[in-house]
């Protein structure tokens, strides 16, 4: 998906969210209608539209986040066992990776500081990040 459909999309998620948000509120539809089509720039027809599929909906949608291509050294063990996982899983190998580095991240942070290194378990491990080429 190129980065302006990604961008597209996140438009319109972020239009279905507020539009949400207003509906839980309980503001009225016609005050809605206003308060969605200005901060969007879109018309009220275009708002009510919203308005109307985010009723639908009946929650908030995530936002999809861009990605970035990068190119990563890994041992074939890893990425043989991460392929296999994402078979079973039914998950691309991009979202498996995702998941991974935000679990690790998530463990090694304290307090706004990187655990120390006894702590996260990972001894001497380090994650080696380049941005692939275009």
């Amino acid at each position: 998906m190129s980065h302006a459909a990604i961008n597209r999309c996140s438009e319109i998620r972020a239009r279905l969210n507020a539009a949400h948000s207003l509906l839980v509120l309980g503001t009225g539809i016609s005050e809605a209608v206003v308060s969605l089509s200005r901060p969007f720039d879109i018309s009220r027809r275009q708002a009510y539209r919203y308005l109307q599929e985010a009723q639908a909906v009946g929650h908030t949608v995530p936002v999809v986040v861009p990605s970035v291509p990068i190119t990563l050294n890994v041992p074939a063990n890893i990425v043989r066992d991460v392929r296999a996982y994402s078979v079973i899983s039914g998950l691309t190998l991009s979202e498996i990776v995702a998941r991974a580095n935000t679990a690790f991240l998530t463990s090694v942070r304290g307090h706004g500081r990187p655990a120390a290194a006894s702590e996260s378990g990972s001894g001497s491990a380090r994650l080696c990040v380049r941005p692939s080429a275009r």
